[in-house]
């Protein structure tokens, strides 16, 4: 099936971020939507293989950062492609916390919405989470950071893990891919020592380009 289409679809993109006990995490987004206005409820999307998945079941609370058109695309690598069972996102970025507990980031945001989970909806691969918004703060008019905005001027890609993931087709080029993030190194052969330089993995999880 042709799935060009689907790409035409208005998305924003999104930092959802939770907090068990001490371990604080969030990833990124791309499903955000307001359902009812009283009370004012919304829904998001997240893979069951994330972590800020798990911690969102067990608390029942996140927040959403509303991110804004210029979010650096290294915060949008770091939440989007790394784990944070592997390292902790939060570290070197200056953030604000909100009546829960929970950081957001308000640098890069033009709003934040902290949430409290009321209904959770098995999807497959992902889980529904429909949630009451308990604080809703704005802090600029800067535009928002959407989806084609995203692909198609910052050349961004799109993480496994998004509910709008679509298998890239097989490139013709020569060099490496990376398994995580699908960046392209172009190049006979891919120095033992080479980082991605989009989500940070190491050269072990390329893969070559026949």
């Amino acid at each position: 099936m042709n799935t060009t289409a689907l790409f035409d679809l208005t998305y924003g993109l999104y930092i959802i971020s939770a907090k068990e006990d001490k371990k604080i995490n969030g990833c990124i987004v791309n499903t955000v939507m307001q359902i009812t206005a009283e009370p004012e409820r919304l829904v998001t999307v997240i893979n069951k293989d994330s972590l800020t998945h798990d911690m969102i079941q067990h608390t029942k609370r996140f927040n959403i950062s509303i991110l804004a058109k210029d979010t650096p695309m290294e915060t949008v690598a770091l939440f989007g492609f790394r784990s944070g069972r592997k390292l902790d996102k939060f570290a070197k970025l200056p953030f604000d916390i909100d009546e829960s507990g929970i950081p957001y980031l308000r640098q890069n945001s033009i709003g934040m919405l902290s949430c409290l989970v009321t209904e959770t909806v098995d999807a497959g691969t992902h889980t529904i989470f429909v949630a009451e918004i308990t604080e809703d703060i704005s802090f600029d008019e800067r535009e928002p950071l959407d989806y084609t905005y995203y692909r198609r001027v910052k050349n961004g890609k799109v993480p496994k893990e998004a509910s709008s993931f679509h298998a890239p087709k097989a490139p013709q080029r020569q060099g490496w891919r990376c398994t995580v993030c699908g960046y392209i190194y172009e190049g006979e052969v891919l120095p033992p020592e080479f980082i991605c330089p989009l989500c940070g993995e190491p050269s072990t999880v390329f893969e070559k380009l026949s």
